[in-house]
């Protein structure tokens, strides 16, 4: 039982740092007004298989979660998909929906809503 605990903990100082990691590598993307590819970012955060684009993901919702909490433009949008689409997955408009973020509009046009608001905001906040 004591091994659980121990792994649990384990876990959860790992998921921590992976996602404080995730802050400094999208507020950095921000600063350079670039998008990143899920695989560029969890190279990054230094996620390990298996399923690595699966936790990326978990990170991503509950970092999209901290944004809305503290009113944050959506850093969970520079994470976009190396397709032509060059956007973000589907789960990250599902998230958005799910957080009354995305209104009556495109995907398209949502992303490029959350980016302007990223820009914009980049030469002033460093959050």
């Amino acid at each position: 039982m004591q091994l659980d605990q121990q792994t649990q903990s384990g876990d959860v100082n790992r998921r921590e740092a992976q996602f404080t990691r995730l802050i400094k590598h999208l507020d950095c993307c921000r600063q350079q007004q670039q998008t990143a590819t899920y695989l560029d970012v969890a190279d990054a955060v230094g996620i390990k298989a298996p399923q690595r684009i699966h936790q990326l993901t978990e990170l991503l919702e509950a970092l999209m979660e901290h944004d809305q909490r503290h009113s944050q433009p959506q850093r969970a949008a520079l994470v976009v998909s190396r397709s032509g689409t060059r956007l973000p997955a589907d789960g990250f408009f599902l998230k958005a929906k799910a957080l009354g973020l995305m209104q009556s509009t495109t995907a398209e046009r949502f992303h490029q809503q959350c980016l302007k608001r990223l820009f914009d905001s980049s030469a002033t906040t460093s959050t």
